[in-house]
């Protein structure tokens, strides 16, 4: 998890493979598809999606082998991320929105009904959207800074700037994306604000407003350059950390052989009781006298 918040989503999938093998050593089936969500979270960071998704429908049918409904919710949450047909992304989406309602989790609900609304817009569905969205907003009532809240801002912005949309106001939109880039930065989340700071340049470009584009479109093209150079530094520190251990380990088997080679040949030229006291490392004195 820390190295997830870190953004060090490499280091975090070597920790999550590791813990997966732990589960399945022991027969931990009730925790083992939470691991293969959570590879395929790691997945889905680093840009991997037929990966995410593989791990994800793992993880899920674990799940489901163990009647573990809400767990069962949460892949399937995470699984629509990564999925691009429509139909089977909403279908996801209401399944797992369904679970969170009988849970009473209203979070994760504005979570999937902000997801709803994006798929939604996407095929000009634009009052499912907007009662999606209405939906989330009620859910966070009580959570005034949060990225959920930041997201449901960027996605109001979207439906109501869109020509075609019955709700357009760029003025309105205008105020949404402000409140969500706001958001973010307040809350240092630097991706999702670079990523709110391209839509409102969109928005600026496509209003002929030149001179306010260019300084946004600079403020996030160096956000985004930012994040990409943090990635980068965390890759090469993922590449060196696993070098490092690779090395370790090699020297451990190396060490591992020698010990053994060592024993053998100890069994081979003394007596097997004094050879074995010898390995447990005793003292030979009494044995001499």
């Amino acid at each position: 998890v820390t190295y997830g918040d870190l953004g060090n989503y490499s280091l975090q999938l070597h920790y999550h493979v590791l813990a997966k093998g732990i589960r399945e050593e022991h027969k931990l089936f009730d925790l083992i598809g939470n691991s293969y969500v959570n590879i395929g979270l790691c997945y889905m960071n680093l840009g991997d999606k037929e990966k995410a998704k593989e791990y994800f429908k793992q993880g899920i049918d674990q799940q489901e082998r163990n009647n573990l409904n809400y767990d069962v919710a949460i892949g399937k949450l995470f699984l629509s991320k990564v999925v691009d047909n429509t139909d089977e992304k909403l279908q996801l989406l209401n399944e797992a929105h369904e679970i969170f309602t009988e849970h009473g989790d209203s979070y994760r609900c504005a979570e999937a009904n902000i997801d709803l609304a994006i798929s939604y817009i996407q095929i000009d569905l634009y009052l499912q959207s907007m009662e999606c969205l209405n939906k989330s907003l009620e859910y966070l009532k009580d959570k005034s800074k949060d990225p959920i809240r930041g997201l449901l801002y960027k996605v109001y912005a979207r439906l109501i700037f869109s020509q075609s949309s019955p709700f357009h106001n760029e003025s309105l939109a205008e105020e949404y994306i402000l409140k969500a880039i706001d958001t973010f930065k307040e809350l240092e989340i630097k991706d999702y604000a670079f990523q709110a700071l391209e839509d409102y340049a969109e928005m600026l470009e496509k209003q002929e407003r030149w001179k306010e584009h260019s300084k946004i479109y600079k403020e996030f093209h160096s956000l985004q350059q930012e994040v990409i150079n943090a990635d980068v530094q965390s890759k090469i520190q993922a590449f060196e950390f696993m070098q490092q251990k690779e090395r370790e380990d090699h020297d451990r088997k190396l060490q591992q052989v020698k010990y053994q080679e060592q024993e053998k040949l100890l069994h081979a030229i003394l007596p097997s009781q004094i050879a074995a006291k010898i390995v447990a490392g005793q003292s030979l004195i009494a044995e001499a006298a």
